[in-house]
């Protein structure tokens, strides 16, 4: 029996262990009522125990026996904010879970989780996930539904319900991604064409082809360059195994083909 490694999105595992334990706290009931949250160590390193080794438990019964985990965690310098600045600037100011870099002190510690210079955790991912096959089979493991761009890989969201691992094929992965150049992400804070949904934009795709000059034609059509589509290209693109030197932390940059 094959066994598979899990690529674990540590970003995620962190903020959702981090947020669940905290535990508001009253210091005058009745007087002042003031309040602060708090957090404890010993339900951070618990939570993530008992978190993975959950995944590890469900992956297992879907059929999925897991060997060996990695996880990745996002750096603190990212390519995409330096071709970028408005990269998920809409998170900037927001407030993070009480002991969220504890959470990840403790994943690089007890699960030795990595951080690659200049990428996030998606890209770590992405790498692995594409790496040619000597790292045997693999699923990452998150809740991020950009993973879909990434062709030939398994996904799955430990943290729904139900879910069992999906196979993206090459095909697919591409008529997503470049769905998604059209659409834009709203969370990730690059917006693609103002007015243009995912639903939109895969009929445009459906009727003029799933190709880059279909995504430039509606660009233009919109008022907007190949230079505006191109940035957008560059902010979806999660990368793959070869966009990417781990020596020198240099990213090659998504080009359109042709």
């Amino acid at each position: 029996m094959s066994l598979w490694t899990l690529l674990i999105d540590g970003d995620v595992l962190a903020y959702r262990v981090a947020a669940a334990c905290e535990r508001p706290y009253c210091w005058d009931p009745g007087v002042g009522d003031e309040w602060s949250l708090h957090s404890h160590m010993e339900d951070i390193r618990e939570g993530i125990d008992g978190s993975i080794e959950r995944i590890k438990y469900d992956i297992e019964h879907l059929g999925f026996p897991p060997g060996h985990i990695e996880v990745y965690l996002t750096d603190s310098h990212n390519f995409r904010r330096e071709l970028n600045p408005e990269y998920k600037s809409n998170r900037r100011g927001s407030r993070k879970p009480v002991n969220l870099k504890e959470a990840r002190g403790y994943l690089a510690s007890r699960y030795r989780a990595e951080m690659w210079d200049n990428l996030e955790a998606d890209d770590c991912l992405g790498i692995r996930a594409t790496e040619p096959a000597e790292l045997g089979a693999r699923i990452i493991c998150s809740v991020d539904k950009d993973f879909l761009n990434i062709p030939e890989a398994w996904t799955w969201d430990p943290w729904k319900d139900g879910d069992k691992p999906v196979f993206t094929g090459r095909d697919e992965a591409h008529q997503h991604f470049l769905a998604q150049v059209l659409s834009g992400d709203h969370v990730d804070g690059y917006p693609g064409i103002p007015g243009v949904g995912t639903k939109t934009a895969r009929k445009h795709l459906d009727k003029f082809g799933y190709r880059w000059q279909s995504v430039v034609d509606l660009y233009e059509k919109k008022g907007l360059t190949e230079e505006d589509a191109l940035m957008t290209a560059r902010m979806a693109h999660i990368l793959h195994w070869g966009d990417y030197d781990q020596n020198s932390g240099a990213v090659d940059l998504w080009q359109a083909e042709g």
